[in-house]
């Protein structure tokens, strides 16, 4: 995909988050309305004139008739191809809308100069609203997530209240409050533009009306980047960033560790002043060895520090590989 887009037009992904149960289509609705009268902002260049999509999966798929996982994978990916033939269209790429997305709302984008695309679907998952972000990044539009949180036992109350096609099973909704991954702006660079609210709350409440416009507003005014490299110099100081990058995050990880170390061992071992200071010389050292080169780091553990996204696996992974060198034949002057 070219980084030249034929136009400047806005275009917002919102994400959704959730488990069944919990609201997500009024807060869809209620985005809906808001956006499309234009009660957020009458000064703002991003709420006028503008187009809302709201996208949910429950449209798309039953949870009594679709039992089969593979099905609803299928029917997520439908509604992805969907979401990014939408982008094209407004983004002057493509002539005409296919799209079963397209069908069910028939939404004008004609004319317009922004426009919102609300995604309502559970994104239990990170790795599922990742999609998202790269789909943001690729064609440089701007992301956000609304994560509604709830109680399980609010959820599945709710979930009673609904008509009968609409109910989703009791089990499904168990599973997914076991599962769910809830945004982490710490970890996640990406998760960066996160709002987390409680469901079942009144936003109209200024303040929760007010959250809701800045998250939309700040991703906004910072669209994703989808950084590529034109010339040799630029590839030589993307080089000379990572490897900056790399060792910053060496150094934190190096800190975080000795950290949880000492806290360990303090409550067993007299000499803790001693080893502290043994484990600090040798991160000195290591530090000073990788910006040098005569320490290397293997791919795979660069891969994980750089890592945007990481798991507790992956962490218990980070943490096992640097602890050992730092408590490896531990030597220091006395």
């Amino acid at each position: 995909m070219e980084t030249n887009l034929k136009n400047n037009k806005n275009i917002c992904l919102i994400l959704l988050i959730g488990i069944p149960g919990c609201g997500k289509t009024y807060l869809t609705n209620f985005l809906v309305n808001h956006l499309s009268k234009n009660m957020f902002s009458s000064n703002s260049k991003y709420f006028s004139n503008l187009c809302v999509i709201p996208v949910s999966y429950d449209d798309y798929i039953s949870y009594h008739t679709d039992s089969n996982v593979m099905s609803w994978k299928q029917r997520r990916t439908d509604v992805f191809i969907g979401v990014e033939e939408f982008i094209l269209y407004f983004k002057g790429y493509k002539n005409s809308l296919n799209s079963k997305l397209y069908v069910n709302n028939n939404y004008c984008t004609d004319n317009k100069d922004n426009m919102f695309i609300i995604i309502d679907d559970n994104m239990y998952y990170k790795s599922m609203r990742y999609e998202y972000y790269k789909l943001a990044r690729k064609y440089e539009i701007s992301f956000c997530q609304i994560y509604l949180e709830a109680s399980l036992d609010k959820a599945l109350e709710y979930n009673k209240k609904r008509d009968g096609v609409s109910i989703v099973p009791e089990q499904i909704i168990i599973k997914m409050n076991e599962l769910i991954e809830k945004p982490n702006t710490s970890n996640n660079s990406w998760e960066q533009h996160s709002l987390t609210i409680p469901a079942f709350i009144n936003f109209d409440e200024y303040l929760v009306l007010n959250q809701l416009y800045n998250i939309i507003l700040s991703a906004l005014e910072s669209p994703v980047k989808d950084v590529i490299i034109t010339s040799y110099e630029n590839y030589e100081e993307s080089k000379r960033i990572t490897n900056c990058n790399l060792v910053h995050q060496v150094d934190v990880k190096l800190r975080n560790i000795i950290g949880n170390y000492i806290k360990q061992v303090k409550h067993n071992n007299s000499q803790i002043r001693y080893i502290a200071d043994c484990v600090n010389n040798k991160r000195v050292q290591l530090l000073k060895d990788l910006k040098s080169g005569i320490f290397t780091v293997p791919p795979n553990i660069i891969s994980l520090l750089l890592s945007s996204s990481r798991s507790d696996e992956h962490n218990k992974c980070l943490n096992n590989y640097f602890l050992d060198i730092l408590t490896n034949d531990i030597y220091c002057d006395k």
